[in-house]
Parts: C-alpha cells; structure tokens; sequence
C-alpha cells in the first residue's frame, strides 16, 4: 500500500477513518513509516445498509472519500489519533478483558439469584438469606449427587455457577494486579486517587463549589486532548466503601447529597463529576492545565 501511495507521488499526510478499530494497523504502519495520520469520520454506514448497491450510493461514497481527502488537506480535520503502541493500548487491552469479566460475574450472581427464587422449597429456604459471598462459598462446596432428579439438577447448576463466579473473581484480580502494575509505571498519580475512579475529574476550589455544574454543555481542553461535557455523574454507595487502606466513610455521598442534587434523566440525583465525549484524541497528563471552551 505504501509503494502504491507513493506512485502517486511525495505523501504528506494520510486520513484515516476507524483508527481505532479496523483501520489501528494502518495507522500504526503509516506512523512507523514517518507518514503523519490524521483521523477522519466514518460516513453514514446506515443509508448505504438502507440502500443497498446503487450508483447513487457509489457516487455519495466518492463524494465523501474526495470531501475527507480535501478535509484533511485543508486543516479542518486535524484530529490525531491515539497511539495503539506501548503501555497505553496495553492498559486498553487489560481493561476491556476486565470489564467484561464483571459483567459475566454480574450476569452470573444474577442467574444465581434467578435460580434460587425459582427453585424447590428445600434449596430456596435455605439459600435466599444468605449474602452474595456466603452464598458463592456454600454453593462451590456443595456436592449435589449423581442423581439427575429436579432437585439434583438445580443444585448442580447451582454450584456449576458458584465455580463460574470464583474464577471470574480470580480473572478480575489478576487483571487488577496487572493494570495496577501498568499504571504504577505510566501515571502513578492515578492511584492516589481513592474511592473515586482515575477517570473522575472534580476540581474544587471551596469546600461548597462543584465546579463541573458550569461545564454542561461546553468544552474542556486537557492538554492536548478536547472533552465535551455531556451529563453530570449521579454517584452510587461505591465512593463510600472501604479501599484498601481508606475506611469506609458514608458521610461522603451524604456531603453530596446535601449539597448537590441536580437534575438528570432519572431524576434530581446527588452528582459529582461529569460524563464527557472525546472530541479530539490527544495526551492528557496528571497537572495539565483545564482550559473551558464554548462547544462548536
């Protein structure tokens, strides 16, 4: 592809749409190969499955190719894309496998729970008013039979689903220690950061201010990379449980609750922090400066 590019004569820069799913290795190769990438957005993929194979549609598609090529070469696309090298894509990678590694515990408890309200008087009575851990260490112990009655087979699936859970526990504390290990080495600031995700942005400058209410709705610069501020963050009891060190501390969430209930989609919830919308990829590092824009 390079010695193709390159037939058409000297390359400045490339744009590249999906960089960071299908089109990762191209752009990765393209920056291995000093070529500069900027990334572009993806069409409208929705009116061509509506439509099918068509010359209009062949014709809208050379129409956006050729309005992505002059976007870029005119400067009013210069989103960089994301590095997929080092230890950034790695922590990328440990993440994913972790978050879907506590959706199937999730989805496991939940099964577990279905199982038992639905189960025979003699596993229900039992099992119902146990805690989720208590639960887990019964069931992975029990030892339902050979016999496949309706009752055996409850309690099989039972402890098949308690042995499922205790290996995903497992997969999340492995992953856990290795992303710990990764971020120790890129952004060990990151894990003073407690009760709270690293992902939480809150800056206050007053024991009563909650800045981010300000933000909704516009834009925020944190070193090269642009954010847009899309809804507040409606907190639930994690913040107020113990992490390892930090004691559990409920009057937390009851300093928030008191002082900032705002509206969202569900209600007037007590919020601290932001969701936001990556609007321009870049590198933001703990200290950068937080500059407030107008959004475009």
């Amino acid at each position: 592809m390079l010695a193709w590019l390159r037939s058409h004569g000297q390359v400045l820069v490339v744009g590249v749409e999906g960089t960071g799913s299908f089109g990762a290795e191209l752009a990765r190769c393209l920056r291995a190969n000093q070529i500069a990438v900027i990334e572009v957005d993806q069409p409208d993929r929705r009116a061509r499955r509506a439509a099918g194979k068509s010359d209009s549609v062949d014709a809208y598609a050379y129409a956006y190719a050729y309005a992505a090529a002059t976007a870029v070469l005119s400067g009013r696309a210069n989103g960089t894309p994301k590095d997929r090298d080092g230890t950034v894509e790695a922590i990328h990678a440990l993440r994913a496998v972790r978050a879907s590694a506590v959706r199937a515990r999730t989805q496991t408890t939940n099964r577990i729970k279905s199982l038992i309200i639905t189960a025979p008087a003699a596993v229900r009575e039992a099992l119902l008013s146990l805690t989720t851990t208590e639960l887990i260490r019964r069931l992975a112990v029990s030892r339902p039979g050979t016999d496949l009655t309706a009752l055996a087979a409850v309690k099989l699936a039972l402890m098949r689903l308690a042995k499922r859970y205790q290996d995903l526990s497992e997969e999340i504390a492995d992953a856990g220690v290795e992303l710990r290990a990764l971020i120790t080495r890129t952004a060990p600031g990151l894990l003073a950061l407690q009760a709270f995700g690293p992902e939480c942005l809150q800056v206050r400058t007053s024991a009563t201010e909650y800045r981010t209410s300000a933000w909704l709705g516009s834009c925020l610069r944190v070193g090269q990379a642009l954010f847009r501020v899309v809804v507040p963050t409606p907190r639930c009891v994690i913040p107020i449980l113990a992490h390892d060190e930090l004691p559990a501390d409920s009057g937390i969430m009851r300093a928030v609750a008191g002082e900032h209930r705002v509206p969202v989609d569900l209600g007037q919830l007590s919020c601290l922090g932001v969701y936001r919308d990556v609007m321009e990829a870049g590198t933001a590092r703990v200290g950068d400066p937080i500059t407030l824009q107008e959004a475009p």
